[in-house]
């Protein structure tokens, strides 16, 4: 088989792991040992998708023959994060009694797995990562004041207009609007996602400057995420912006600070690991995932109205984060690559935050969960399926041109 067949084959049996066994079990999910048989069907048929898709990465790749067997499965990982994300998503809806229910211990490990992923982001905060910093100040304070101005206004108005008037006017109940307008404010108040310095490579923008709004944006979150959430959403639901605060500090600030202490410290042992750093990362960010699913299924099962509204929200909320990132730099003479970006910067938010807030601090309205939920895999598909194809075909294009000159000038 060929790799795009192996990749399809992988698909189909993640899919089928989820949909055949949990119709022929309970499709409203299940209790984690209700059922042995379906139990293991699901992990057979998931093993067996993980082993075609490594497969497929293995043909793609072709890694050296003397590449350490775990240094290659750590790679495959990093390069098929989606599916493992999807995985854990898929997990958490099938057996959603048990882990999300009374007595399951990972509603408190969110905020451990988070404070996990954003260790792993601080290793990797070099020295010359915080010099960078006083390289472009101008960017950097566009992208930032883009970043905290953009995101929690946008989903203040979207959330007032999608959920608040449309809504409204279509089945949602108030106590609905009230909750979906927060999460979506929450939402918008917290730093940029690390997806970020992953497409700002991809699109040939510039690294150095995501990396640095993204440390800015985690390192400052602590005092601006509480207060512009008060100010956006105090009037709708009791607020402690202390806890908030506090919160913060514990699972975002120290986190990044300790790591890249660490990571400066004893950078050869770091570099060492540096292939398994990712793949933990992802899977605490699976964990989130997969917690925050468990968690919010049985609200969303009753009011699976509000998934259209969420789903419209989100788009607009993301596609103007998007736009404004790429055009307003535009405005202070910013290069394209700082401009690429920014766009990044602004519009990629931390979803799994997101959803250890709510799981924290929103415990009585699980429907918190759900907007970080679903904007935390369409951020990323308007970005890699738009976003990236666009600045692609930018990109080609002015070689194109480039090329033609050169031809030009040689005649």
């Amino acid at each position: 088989m060929n790799v795009k067949s192996l990749k399809w084959t992988a698909n189909i049996l993640l899919l089928a792991g989820f949909l055949f066994p949990l119709i022929a079990g309970n499709f409203t999910g299940m209790q984690l040992t209700s059922n042995i048989p379906i139990l293991i069907l699901h992990i057979a048929f998931w093993m067996a998708s993980v082993v075609v898709a490594y497969r497929a990465y293995v043909k793609d790749k072709q890694p050296p023959a003397a590449m350490p067997v775990w240094v290659r499965c750590c790679n495959y990982v990093n390069s098929d994060s989606s599916k493992i994300l999807l995985f854990c998503i898929l997990f958490g809806y099938a057996y959603f009694p048990t882990l999300g229910g009374p007595g399951s211990p990972l509603p408190s490990m969110m905020t451990t797995f988070l404070a996990i992923s954003l260790f792993v982001m601080g290793l990797n905060i070099k020295l010359g990562d915080w010099k960078n910093l006083t390289k472009a100040p101008k960017a950097i304070c566009v992208a930032v004041l883009l970043r905290w101005l953009v995101m929690p206004f946008v989903a203040f108005i979207v959330g007032k207009i999608v959920f608040g008037v449309i809504g409204s006017r279509y089945g949602l109940d108030p106590v609905t609007v009230n909750t979906l307008i927060v999460a979506l404010i929450l939402l918008g108040t917290t730093p940029t996602g690390t997806a970020s310095n992953t497409l700002t490579l991809i699109a040939r923008g510039d690294l150095a400057l995501s990396v640095s709004v993204t440390t800015v944006n985690s390192l400052i979150s602590p005092i601006v995420q509480p207060a512009l959430l008060l100010w956006l959403a105090g009037s709708m639901v009791s607020l402690s912006t202390s806890a908030i605060m506090i919160d913060l500090v514990k699972s975002v600030l120290l986190p990044v600070l300790i790591g890249s202490i660490i990571g400066i410290l004893i950078p050869k042992p770091i570099e060492k690991i540096k292939p398994i750093l990712a793949p933990i990362a992802i899977i605490s960010l699976g964990g989130i995932m997969l917690t925050s699913m468990a968690r919010g299924t049985p609200t969303l099962l009753k009011q699976l109205i509000v998934l259209p509204f969420i789903f419209v929200a989100g788009l607009i909320h993301g596609s103007t984060g998007f736009f404004l990132g790429y055009q307003v730099p535009k405005l202070f003479k910013l290069t394209d690559a700082q401009r690429r970006a920014i766009c990044f910067e602004v519009a990629i938010e931390n979803a799994g935050l997101t959803q250890t807030l709510a799981n924290t601090h929103f415990k009585d309205t699980p429907l918190t969960l759900i907007p970080a939920l679903l904007y935390g895999k369409l951020q990323n598909f308007i970005g890699a399926t738009f976003v990236l194809p666009l600045f692609q075909k930018k990109d080609d294009l002015l070689e194109k041109e480039e090329k033609a000159r050169q031809v030009a000038e040689k005649k």
